[in-house]
């Protein structure tokens, strides 16, 4: 299996994309076929993870009935979370970290959490050591700080009874213990920042099944803007966090060590959800990967079948090495920077420079906006996934884990990555659109004219208004919002 072009050879040009828009009004039975005819063709390139962890993912596709693109995400986000801070990437100018924020989308008993536990087991491993750690120092703490004190027996008393031995715990005036955090599930914003980020200095990802409670946390008290406002510095910071607690004192982390990842699951018919609260227009939720099930089924693995354990071991070891062997224990750990070959810029430059063609011969205003927003952050990922690709490599035979080359093979890996998140990224939006983003009066409009059967006289008749201002308002709105109307993207 070819895992990679030869310097300078190229992909033959794709087919062009153009997914259908639907309308809210549709059926669901439409919305789904119209789901499945967006997604057909459109599959994760499996192809580009390195030999030596393949065998596990064919049993993963095969034997455990796995997504592709479920197994494709976690991998990713398994070595994300791993290599963590320790690593950055540079072409030109540009310096990124390895953040990801990523999400599987299918339906119940898809197999979605059952991709997610085979491959972040070590990752789990290595949060259980590390609980188990800091509970032993709580009790040692504990024990250090505990006094005995015995009480006297009065001589004049003669009911007093023995003398007693009291113990007074005094632990709570020591130095807190610190815990030391791979991935966490549920916390609180502020104890995110204040007993987290603040010696872990090496990132964190927060995981959920249901990566809905994430969006939903935000809410929970009046921190929201300020999360929400972590969450995308921690994506691409370009310069330290601070935040001004009760007491005025200030939390302040370091930009090189501000990496914190997302990685979860949802249900298709809730994505619109993640939409919600003007994340669209910030440009906030284009920094969401999605990973999306090919056809929307309950599986039905193999039952009797266990992973050879060879084959979780390679897996296993690899995800460790990246975690152990590139450490970032101390506030003055720098990150150590790999750039992108010159043969790997001009291979990035030849695909960025075709999509933005395709981008801007979009007619419709509000679709190309979004596509282009969604292209500026799938660049980013080019030049981060790149680097894990390499670093995967390298695990399996390098004695060191710190590149100094991204080379051309790597980007070319990396961009057939991007390319299917540049798809499933505007699939996620164009089934969004649908229940969230359309106006109601919109809605109201194309509901009414599709009850007329799209006769424009009679609709003009009912409101009392001109036939000329129904065909202005039609298209008008035909033009913004095309999927009220049925109509496909041009």
């Amino acid at each position: 299996m070819r895992v990679y072009q030869p310097f300078g050879e190229r992909d033959p040009k794709p087919n062009p994309v153009n997914p259908s828009a639907y309308a809210s009004v549709l059926a669901e039975d439409d919305l789904e076929t119209e789901a499945i005819k967006r997604r057909k063709g459109h599959v994760f390139p499996l192809d580009v993870f390195p030999e030596h962890i393949k065998p596990l993912i064919a049993v993963l596709v095969d034997k455990m009935q796995g997504e592709r693109a479920f197994i494709g995400m976690s991998l990713l986000q398994a070595a994300s979370t791993a290599i963590g801070s320790a690593l950055r990437a540079r072409m030109g100018d540009w310096e990124v970290c390895l953040s990801m924020w990523g999400c599987s989308v299918g339906i119940s008993s898809s197999g979605k959490s059952m991709i997610q536990g085979v491959l972040l087991r070590p990752l789990n491993k290595i949060q259980d050591d590390y609980n188990e750690q800091y509970f032993d120092k709580l009790k040692e703490q504990e024990r250090e700080y505990a006094i005995k004190v015995k009480s006297k027996k009065n001589p004049l008393k003669e009911d007093e009874p023995d003398a007693v031995e009291e113990t007074f715990f005094f632990g709570s005036n020591s130095e807190p213990v610190k815990q030391k955090v791979v991935m966490f599930e549920d916390i609180t914003f502020e104890a995110l920042i204040k007993d987290v980020l603040q010696h872990n200095y090496k990132g964190v990802t927060r995981y959920a099944d249901e990566l809905l409670k994430w969006i939903d946390d935000m809410d929970r008290y009046k921190t929201g803007k300020s999360e929400a406002s972590f969450w995308t510095a921690s994506w691409s910071p370009s310069s330290s966090f601070t935040m001004r607690r009760a007491g005025g004192k200030l939390t302040y982390i370091r930009k090189h060590h501000l990496v914190a990842s997302v990685m979860g699951s949802t249900q298709p018919d809730v994505i619109y959800r993640f939409y919600e609260q003007n994340r669209l227009a910030t440009g906030y939720i284009f920094r969401m990967l999605w990973a999306f099930a090919e056809t929307d089924r309950v599986i039905s693995p193999d039952l009797s079948y266990r992973i050879p354990e060879e084959l979780l071991e390679g897996y296993n070891r690899m995800i460790q090495r990246m975690y152990h062997e590139l450490p970032m224990n101390y506030e003055t750990d720098e990150p150590h920077v790999s750039k992108v070959s010159r043969p790997g810029i001009l291979r990035f430059q030849e695909w960025q420079d075709k999509h933005t063609m395709a981008i801007n011969r979009m007619d419709n205003l509000t679709d190309k906006n979004v596509k282009a927003g969604i292209f500026g952050k799938i660049k980013e990922y080019g030049l981060r996934i790149a680097l894990i690709l390499k670093v995967m490599d390298m695990c399996h035979s390098h004695p060191k884990l710190k590149p100094d080359t991204i080379e051309d093979e790597y980007i070319y890996r990396a961009l057939k990555v991007c390319d299917y998140f540049m798809h499933s990224g505007y699939e996620a939006y164009q089934t969004a659109k649908s229940k969230v983003l359309i106006p109601p009066n919109v809605l109201e409009f194309a509901a009414l004219l599709k009850g007329f059967q799209y006769n424009q006289k009679a609709l003009a008749d009912h409101l009392g208004i001109t036939k000329q201002s129904v065909n202005e308002k039609l298209k008008r709105y035909m033009d913004k919002y095309p999927a009220a109307f049925q109509a496909k993207n041009s």
